[in-house]
């Protein structure tokens, strides 16, 4: 009978292993997607308003120097030399933009390979995985962070009105298959329509006596 558990229980788990393979086999993003794009990744000191706020004034201050530039670039292989060639000027932006308010945090400027979870831009999601990306780390970096795509051109300042740039898209459909670039459209989850209220039961009282009385 043990015989029998133990290969039951075997069995169950090498199923659940191959359930867990499959799911992240499709939900991880391909070799093209991956390197179709850089990613920006601000990293603010802490969770304080203050700090919090001030990553946000170093993000607009590094996507409105780059996003011009970048949106020259042919592929993500130039987008990244410009990067690395801009590495030092993109430091003296931020550090210019946390001492104007009051700060002296250090900056660290870094292109790297970073993991990312899920992330949607207008009807766009892309899965969770380890992408490229340039990373700007402020003070102790001990904070919530930002992140959006920086190559091809997805990052929002305003994300509650993100609408992707057509020449955006273009540009990616560039570097990937059609298959998965049809997989980031697919992968949008349209808004929660809003339940309609369902109307409330009606409760009746009876009074035992006036129904012994009305039926005799």
């Amino acid at each position: 009978l043990r015989a029998v558990n133990a290969n039951a229980v075997h069995t169950s788990f090498t199923h659940s292993q191959q359930a867990k393979a499959k799911a992240h086999q499709i939900n991880s993003p391909s070799t093209d997607l991956v390197d179709s794009m850089i990613r920006l990744h601000v990293i603010a000191n802490s969770n304080s308003t203050a700090d919090q706020t001030l990553k946000y004034q170093v993000r607009d201050a590094i996507i409105n120097e780059l996003q011009q530039d970048l949106a020259n670039a042919a592929d993500p292989q130039e987008a990244e030399q410009r990067i690395c060639a801009e590495k030092d000027y993109i430091m003296n932006t931020a550090e210019k933009v946390i001492r104007s308010h009051g700060f002296s945090y250090p900056v660290s400027v870094s292109l790297e390979d970073r993991y990312f979870p899920t992330k949607q831009y207008g009807d766009l999601t892309f899965p969770p995985g380890t992408y490229r990306a340039l990373c700007v780390e402020i003070g102790k970096s001990e904070g919530r962070n930002w992140w959006c795509v920086l190559f091809p051109c997805l990052c929002f300042v305003d994300e509650t009105t993100a609408v992707v740039p057509e020449d955006s898209k273009q540009k990616l459909k560039q570097h990937i298959t059609t298959e998965e670039y049809n997989r980031l459209t697919a992968t949008s989850s349209p808004a929660p329509k809003k339940k309609t209220p369902s109307p409330s039961p009606k409760v009746s009282f009876h009074s035992g006596i006036y129904d012994w009385i009305t039926s005799h």
